[in-house]
């Protein structure tokens, strides 16, 4: 029996092709940024093929991240994923992280999205980025 260990074992995330994708997300996480900021991650699972037929690899299954800062003057990305996913503003008031968890996760959670997929320089890598997205 033959056994192949990809150099990918999925630790990583691919830099998925540019263009556009449909995707469901999957979880919202909360945590620091490098600069020791609050941030939400939002994680999309990709629901479609974004390789050619005869390409070796496949996008469906594959995660992509979208990160969105919790700094009061840039709660406002947030909550337009937020009002496009159940038609409100983020509901008011002072949360832990749990609790704030909770709320974006029930609201996001399963829900698809028409994404339009780039590229871009972090850190010397190159890494998939969400350049747009509307509710499928």
């Amino acid at each position: 029996m033959k056994i192949t260990i990809p150099k990918d074992l999925g630790g990583e995330l691919k830099v998925l092709p540019e263009g556009p994708c449909r995707a469901a997300i999957e979880g919202v996480s909360l945590g620091k940024s490098k600069e020791d900021k609050p941030k939400a991650t939002v994680r999309y699972v990709c629901l479609t093929e974004l390789y050619p037929k005869d390409a070796p690899e496949t996008s469906i299954g594959e995660r992509i991240l979208e990160t969105f800062s919790l700094q009061p003057q840039a709660l406002w990305r947030l909550n337009e994923l937020y009002k496009e996913s159940t038609g409100e503003n983020l509901p008011q008031g002072d949360y832990e992280d749990p609790e704030l968890q909770e709320i974006l996760e029930e609201a996001l959670k399963g829900t698809e999205w028409n994404l339009l997929l780039g590229t871009e320089e972090y850190q010397g890598n190159q890494q998939t980025k969400v350049q747009e997205r509307s509710k499928a």
